[in-house]
């Protein structure tokens, strides 16, 4: 009776966020390929400064970053900053809106790809996004995701390249519980990043699948109309 009551709540689950938001893109870097990422891979240990990874062209920062959430051994920051030695611990808001001392960051790279090309000194207003986690009863998980801007800032290129940093997990824990949760993670101890990669507005996978809100809505409303707006027009780079 309880596998199949969670069956059905997974299913619903399932249904609702279809409904509201995109599910995560499936990445396809080649079996060639695989082993050159498994090589850079290796090539980011054993240095004593950070190291930034080069990637060759045929194989995105995507692509690689997906590669590294795969072996679950590190969690990921975006930032507009490309020389970050040290994350350290400062007052900012969860996702539950509560505040913390702490360093935040992913499980999920796409998510923060988003952190890093917004370019946030630029940027006006409330930015609303999430990258959502569903645990199914078989012990999968499903991915979904929402990016919308504050509708002002289109036309004013609120863009700019950035880094994301790859962390180790150890001082981590995981924020959010549940069957669904926000793919949040914080550590109140600084981190010192693994090695970085440096990325465009271009390498976002997900560029044209941001949406834009009205500021004076709630974010309910934002969410109900996060994939009609999508059909409404793609985001461009320039806007």
């Amino acid at each position: 009776m309880t596998a199949r009551l969670d069956n059905v709540r997974s299913r619903l689950a399932r249904q609702l966020l279809n409904y509201l938001f995109i599910s995560a893109p499936e990445p396809d870097p080649g079996q060639g390929n695989r082993e050159i990422i498994e090589g850079i891979y290796l090539s980011m240990f054993g240095q004593n400064d950070l190291q930034a990874v080069d990637l060759p062209d045929d194989i995105s920062a995507a692509d690689y970053l997906h590669s590294l959430v795969d072996k679950q051994e590190f969690l990921f920051h975006g930032s507009n900053q490309s020389n970050i030695d040290m994350l350290t611990p400062r007052i900012q808001e969860n996702y539950r809106g509560d505040e913390i001392r702490a360093v935040f960051a992913s499980s999920d790279a796409i998510w923060a790809m988003f952190f890093a090309i917004i370019d946030r000194e630029r940027y006006q207003g409330s930015l609303r996004n999430g990258s959502f986690l569903l645990s199914r009863p078989d012990g999968m998980s499903e991915r979904y995701y929402f990016f919308s801007i504050n509708r002002e800032m289109v036309g004013k290129s609120p863009w700019r390249s950035g880094s994301v940093y790859i962390l180790p997990r150890a001082s981590f824990n995981q924020a959010g519980t549940g069957s669904v949760r926000f793919d949040e993670w914080f550590s109140e101890e600084a981190v010192i990043p693994t090695a970085k990669i440096d990325i465009s507005p271009g390498d976002f996978p997900l560029f044209e699948r941001v949406g834009t809100h009205n500021e004076s809505e709630s974010i309910y409303l934002t969410w109900l109309k996060y994939k009609k707006r999508l059909k409404q027009g793609k985001m461009e780079i320039g806007s």
